[in-house]
Parts: C-alpha cells; structure tokens; sequence
C-alpha cells in the first residue's frame, strides 16, 4: 500500500546501511490487508485468524487477505522515493501490460524492469514483445527452470536441453542462460558453487540459431 512504501524503503536501508539502493521493485499487482499494527500473532481480529506473518495476512482458512488498492497510488509512492534520492530505479515483478499501462497513468514514469519467471521451457514470448513495446526491460528468475511448478523435466535435467548442451559444448546450466540472454533477457541464476558461478558468467560460446530454434519448438 502507499503508507507502506516509505518505511519499507527506510526500514532497507537503515538494514543494509546505505543511503540509497540501486533498484526496488513492485513484488505483486496486488495489496494485501495487513492486520492492525497493535496487534501480534495470536492476537489479531477474527478476520486475521490465520495470520503467523503480518506481511502475509491470511484468514481463518489459511487464505490471503487482499485489499483494493490502485497500483497506481502505490506506485506514485515509489517514484516519490526515488525522487528524493533513496532509490536509483524502480521496477515490478509478475505484472502484465495492462497493469503497468494503469499503474502510470496520469503521466508517472515507467518501471525500469519487469521481473517474471522465464526459461526454456516458458519463455514469455508476448510478454517480452509487450515490455519491448512499453520500453521496460524483462528480467528472467528461475532461468534454469522450475521443477516444482513445471515438473522435473523442465530444467538443466531435462531431455531437450541435455541434447543441445552435448551439440553446443555448453553446459546444461549456460545452454539455458544463453537462450535467455539471446533473446535480451537479462537473468539472475542463483549459486553458491564457484565453480558453477564462473560456469555461468562464461559466454565465450554460444548457441547457434539451429539450437536456438530447436530450444524454441
């Protein structure tokens, strides 16, 4: 919500210790309705019965408690932190055109970045044109796919991607990123293995159109 903004931002960085961060993003085209502040776990209205996490508000059933906010207020909140020096770019993540185009309207500034799931395997292909259109860059999470969601075949183990990492002399894990990048992703993979790391930094080779169009099918 808008009165969160602020605090959120100064709550950051008083954290990290900065005076400013580089880029914050918009998680949700949605507002949750957060239980009152002088309450605590176990505590809250009835309507808050299933809350444990205040930043996740659910009722009694376990379900998430949204409220009508317009994004575009929400927004406005952020581009006014931004303003006054304690962001250098905002974004959004998991949003579609139509929300952006309604989050600023009335002439507020478009989001940097548009953060969503893409892989091999979903790889945003109208959403990529609508942000090219709007000039907002997508950024990729999950660009190794995700195997929770989408099943154990839908990443680096997969059938498709093993073939084309044996013909290219890539590993599984840069076949996938070089899809991406290929395709003016920007991508954010995930590792705590240096070696991996160096792996996935390595665009010294690259996939040729034929394996781009196979990965495409």
């Amino acid at each position: 919500a808008p009165e969160d903004v602020g605090p959120a931002i100064d709550r950051i960085l008083k954290e990290l210790q900065l005076d400013y961060v580089d880029q914050v993003l918009l998680h949700w085209p949605s507002c949750f309705d957060k239980p009152p502040k002088d309450s605590s776990p176990g505590k809250y209205p009835e309507k808050w019965a299933g809350t444990e996490d205040p930043m996740f508000p659910k009722d009694k059933d376990g379900n998430l408690l949204h409220r009508d906010v317009p994004l575009s207020e929400t927004w406005s909140a952020m581009c006014a932190e931004k303003k006054a020096g304690k962001i250098r770019s905002i974004g959004v993540s998991n949003f579609s055109k139509a929300e952006i185009e309604e989050m600023t309207k009335g002439g507020l500034e478009m989001p940097a970045v548009n953060q969503v799931e893409a892989h091999v395997f979903w790889n945003q292909a109208k959403l990529r044109k609508e942000m090219e259109e709007l000039g907002v860059a997508v950024v990729a999470y999950s660009p190794l796919g995700n195997s929770g969601f989408h099943g154990e075949k839908s990443g680096i183990s997969s059938d498709l991607v093993a073939e084309v990492s044996k013909e290219s002399s890539l590993t599984p894990a840069q076949v996938m990123l070089n899809y991406l990048i290929n395709k003016d992703f920007i991508v954010i993979p995930k590792s705590v293995t240096p070696a991996r790391i160096d792996g996935n930094a390595n665009w010294e080779l690259k996939l040729d159109d034929k394996q781009m169009a196979k990965l495409d099918a």
